[in-house]
Order: C-alpha cells, then sequence, then structure tokens
C-alpha cells in the first residue's frame, strides 16, 4: 500500500509530514532501528501505528 494512502485511510492524515512518509518506507523494509527527532505535534505517535499494522499493509488482510 501507498504511505501517503495508509495515513489518509487509516489515520485520517490527508497530508503526512516527509518523515511520517520516510518512517512509512524504512519500517516496511525493516530499516531498524529508527530515530525520529520532530517537533511536538508532527505525528510521531501515528508512526508507531505503522509498527501496529505492518502486518496488514503487508498482506493487505485485517488483523
Amino acid at each position: 500500500m501507498e504511505a501517503k494512502k495508509f495515513y489518509e485511510i487509516y489515520l485520517d492524515i490527508k497530508n503526512p509530514f516527509p518523515h511520517q512518509l520516510q518512517f512509512f518506507h524504512l519500517a516496511l523494509n525493516d530499516k531498524f532501528p529508527i530515530l525520529v527527532k520532530a517537533p511536538t505535534g508532527s505525528g510521531k505517535t501515528e508512526m508507531a501505528i505503522v509498527l501496529l499494522d505492518k502486518n496488514q499493509i503487508e498482506t493487505g488482510t485485517e488483523c
């Protein structure tokens, strides 16, 4: 699934920040550890949801 589509469908974020999009691709490609430094209110918590939904994103199935 495309990063922007995921954020819009599952998190109701129509315009994700660039660091959210980069995190999405790194997480889906198992490029760990990932260190994110971003201001308060810039969607760091929402990025963690990507990890929780990783299996659903990869397989297209419901959790």
